[in-house]
């Protein structure tokens, strides 16, 4: 149990330069991109089926900043967001 949390914590720290895709290190990448989605729209959000559109906007954003590579694991959408 111990590695398990050890090997969590690590993914969660190390999710910017990490090269490979990972459980909690995606956790991380959501709750970023939600948390600016919304600062953006504190209030009323993004409405019924709005949040999908509006986090694959974002992500289209990042990759085209240099420092998130197309085709990286960091821009994949969330196609099924909840909570």
């Amino acid at each position: 149990m111990q590695q398990r949390f050890a090997q969590a914590l690590d993914e969660m720290r190390n999710a910017a330069t990490r090269t490979e895709y990972s459980s909690m290190g995606i956790r991380v990448v959501l709750w970023q991109h939600s948390a600016a989605l919304i600062a953006e729209r504190p209030w009323l959000g993004y409405g019924m089926g709005g949040c999908s559109p509006a986090y694959t906007a974002r992500l289209q954003a990042a990759s085209a900043a240099p420092a998130l590579p197309a085709g990286d694991w960091r821009a994949t959408p969330s196609t099924d967001p909840h909570n």
